[in-house]
């Protein structure tokens, strides 16, 4: 069960301000994922996500995954065994001030990763360099809206429905409703 940081919750979703609000539950092994991973979330990033140089976390479990928009782009970047955390472009831009549905699906089995926007396949990778493998077991909490190693790295706007998986799901099994 996850205890807000300040957060404020509207209409049931939660509003970040950017700044030091963010959602965190206590570590669980459950959420170190060494196959598959799908992620989604209905997400409205306020214009702060989108100034160069800014990374506005989704969702991330230190030293292991994240979901991110770096500059107003969608990222994802995953641990690789010692050596750090691997960003990957998807040259996808998120939408300021509008509600969109994400959903990352990871199939590590074929190294393949899937960014699907608004129940859209948006952007696909596969290769072994761009879905690394294995991401590692992490002792973290499991933080939405933050990261927890890296201060100024907050989310700036609004989060709903998040969801996790350890499986690869089609965005058509997630349950797309607009907002």
């Amino acid at each position: 069960v996850a205890q807000a940081a300040g957060v404020a919750t509207v209409d049931s979703y939660a509003s970040f301000n950017g700044t030091s609000q963010y959602f965190t539950a206590a570590h669980n092994s459950d959420f170190n994922f060494t196959g598959n991973i799908t992620f989604s979330a209905w997400i409205r990033p306020s214009a702060t996500c989108f100034t160069a140089n800014r990374y506005c976390q989704i969702i991330n479990k230190e030293n292991s995954w994240q979901f991110v928009i770096a500059a107003g782009e969608l990222q994802y970047a995953f641990m690789n065994s010692g050596v750090g955390w691997d960003y990957r472009s998807t040259g996808v831009k998120a939408i300021s001030g509008q509600w969109q549905h994400i959903s990352y699906a990871t199939n590590k089995a074929t190294n393949t990763i899937t960014l699907f926007l608004n129940g859209r396949q948006v952007f696909t990778q596969t290769n072994s360099t761009n879905v690394p493998n294995p991401s590692g077991a992490s002792t973290q909490a499991l933080m939405i809206g933050y990261r927890e190693n890296a201060s100024a790295q907050y989310f700036a706007g609004d989060i709903d429905e998040v969801r996790v998986y350890n499986t690869v799901r089609a965005t058509e099994s997630l349950g797309i409703v607009g907002k």
